[in-house]
């Protein structure tokens, strides 16, 4: 199962309690904070970190929150403590030791509550006890520009986060005793709306990709809610032993886990659509409300401490890793079985729309439909919360469809944008509208369609030939195939180009694939000579996957086997051969050891001479999304 956790690290910390803890984005630094100030460890040895000062005059820590930058692998921790001050760290270029960049004071006395960074626009929102909510601009020294300034009367925010809405990046707050939900416009600190969860919320935790934030109900559980309209969807139920204290709860697993402390030394850790739960033990039966989750070398970690004060002169921070994603290949799918039965979901293949009902290994067709042009389709996306399809076809007819349980689609919308020549198509998560970003070959231009009537908002010019095209709105960034560089990586708020990782080419350029793997942290590229591409997203670093040869393999996309990041590429020319081959490669951190990828069997369909067919069909098998190429 995805959420079988096994202890890694007991880290005995000097903290008589740990208030809040913050891993990087790559999971290799922790910082834990609450009395005596922060302290930092090093997740896989379990060791502490040298660090700048303690506490002292400024109080507890209550707050805390990693940044980046795309242009810099060096790693920055903000925190907020109980007094109201402001503090930095920077790591020290080349070294795991920081230094303290400034300590402000944001002009009140109060508690700050909570954190969050944007990464494309440079904006930390932070909250305080009084109901204040400011809004900063972070310049490259890390410096911090006060932008927005505003108090919600009674409010007292326990979380706040950005919202991927294009440039305003709305900001959404849970208020505590309130209970009410805040959606305020960012760039001026407006109230848009308030939503009323009913009662106290004690932590919240939010994933906009997925349409879906969590509340902590400190009397109930986990109520879970849609990001697009505010709708409760359930609660995951978490047992209360003593007088009810908020706890903090997480997401893990691109949201498939949600995790939630508890006063009782048990962590909650449970599966998002069908609410089973495994409980991961603590020593004992102390209040451990306090958690966060991690991706470690690419493996889902969770981490937990001791939050409240029990008389001893330490407390415990303890860190889980998934068992099915580093110990066993038993509980894996094998990669010549095609079996993903954890996706009881549908897809689309081919040239015709051709449908089928995942059912554990077998299908059968529901219906076959043609869709009024005799033009190829070039691209797919399916949109779960508005149970949209769009595709695209050659000839630049863009369609929306309404699926309905029984899978039938319900043509919405039909336009056609003139010399497109559209290679990819996705949904942008902006609200019951759900707007479409598409990317023309030729025209070397990307669209952006409203969603309700497929208006045109605005076009951009890319500069070149979009050969492909991949996206990750929760991480702002799309990746592009520029057949004569490599892939050019852009922020999707501003579409402002941040860098391009080179892809050599030893052919006449042709459009080649891309894809993001672990969370966006991995691009991935084909090429014409034979070689995957495996980029490190922000510091460019490449390693590359051999295949038998220097043919073609510029058909490739990700996915993720039972949480294993997990490349597929195969033959993408006529080779005059009687098959093609597909490669299958998995992250060898993951299961094997600390180094690169390891290449697994590989497949052949002798009877099929149409690599095209055969690989969307394996794409739509095995990706995260329904977007074929």
């Amino acid at each position: 199962m995805s959420n079988e956790y096994s202890i890694e690290q007991i880290i005995k910390s000097p903290h008589a309690a740990v208030l809040c803890l913050a891993a990087t984005e790559k999971g290799q630094f922790l910082a834990s904070g609450g009395s005596d100030g922060v302290f930092l460890w090093n997740t896989k040895t379990g060791k502490q970190l040298k660090r700048p000062g303690g506490g002292g005059f400024r109080g507890d820590t209550t707050a805390m929150t990693w940044i980046h930058s795309e242009d810099n692998a060096d790693e920055v921790l903000i925190y907020g403590t109980l007094r109201g001050y402001i503090i930095c760290w920077k790591q020290i270029k080349n070294t795991n030791d920081f230094e303290e960049l400034y300590c402000l004071h944001i002009g009140s006395a109060t508690e700050i509550t909570a954190l969050d960074f944007d990464p494309p626009s440079r904006r930390l929102a932070l909250s305080t006890r009084n109901g204040t909510i400011q809004v900063h601009k972070v310049d490259t020294q890390m410096k911090l520009h006060g932008h927005v300034s505003v108090i919600i009367q009674n409010c007292d925010p326990r979380a706040i986060y950005f919202l991927p809405n294009g440039e305003s990046r709305n900001m959404i707050v849970f208020g505590c005793c309130s209970g009410k939900i805040y959606l305020l416009r960012g760039n001026d600190g407006t109230m848009i709306e308030t939503y009323d969860a009913g009662g106290i919320i004690g932590h919240a935790t939010v994933n906009t990709a997925k349409d879906v934030f969590g509340i902590d109900d400190p009397s109930e559980g986990i109520a879970l809610y849609r990001v697009v309209d505010g709708a409760k969807v359930k609660t995951l139920p978490v047992k209360t032993t003593k007088t009810p204290r908020p706890r903090q709860v997480a997401f893990t697993q691109d949201s498939k886990i949600v995790v939630s402390g508890s006063d009782h030394g048990i962590i909650y850790v449970f599966e998002r659509r069908d609410g089973s739960v495994s409980k991961l033990t603590t020593e004992g039966t102390a209040w451990v409300q306090t958690v966060t989750t991690a991706s470690v070398n690419g493996i889902s970690t969770i981490i937990a401490a001791s939050s409240r004060d029990v008389g001893t002169d330490s407390s415990r921070i303890y860190i889980w890793k998934n068992k099915s994603q580093h110990l066993s290949d038993t509980d894996m799918v094998k990669d010549d079985e095609l079996t993903w039965s954890s996706y009881k979901n549908w897809v689309i293949i081919g040239l015709l729309i051709t449908l089928f009902l995942l059912n554990s290994t077998d299908f059968e067709e529901l219906y076959c439909l043609h869709i009024g042009s005799t033009t190829e389709i070039t691209a797919l996306d399916f949109d779960p919360p508005s149970r949209r399809l769009v595709l695209s076809t050659r000839n630049g007819t863009i369609q929306v469809h309404k699926v309905d349980t029984q899978m039938k689609l319900h043509g919405h919308i039909s336009v056609i944008i003139q010399n497109c020549d559209p290679r990819a198509i996705y949904f942008l998560p902006n609200g019951e509208s759900r707007n479409m970003i598409v990317f023309g070959c030729r025209s070397g231009k990307i669209y952006l369609l409203r969603g309700n009537d497929g208006t045109m908002i605005e076009t951009y010019d890319a500069g070149g030939i979009i050969g492909h095209a991949t996206v990750n709105t929760a991480k702002d960034v799309f990746g592009l195939d520029d057949p004569s560089e490599g892939i050019a990586l852009y922020h999707v708020v501003d579409r402002a180009k941040v860098k391009t990782l080179p892809v050599k080419t030893t052919k006449t350029p042709r459009p080649r694939q891309v894809a993001f793997t672990q969370d966006s942290k991995i691009a991935v590229s084909g090429s014409d000579h034979g070689i995957i591409y495996v980029f490190e997203r922000r510091d460019g670093s490449v390693s590359k996957l051999t295949t038998e040869g220097t043919a073609w393999v510029q058909t490739v996309t990700t996915a993720s086997v039972n949480g294993i990041s997990t490349i597929i590429a195969a033959s993408s020319r006529d080779v005059g051969t009687d098959s093609s081959r597909i490669y299958i490669w998995k992250n060898k951190s993951q299961h094997l050891s600390d180094t690169d990828m390891v290449k697994d069997d590989e497949l052949t369909w002798s009877s099929y001479k149409n690599w095209a067919a055969i690989v969307r069909y394996f794409t739509v098998f095995t990706g995260l999304h329904l977007g074929v190429n």
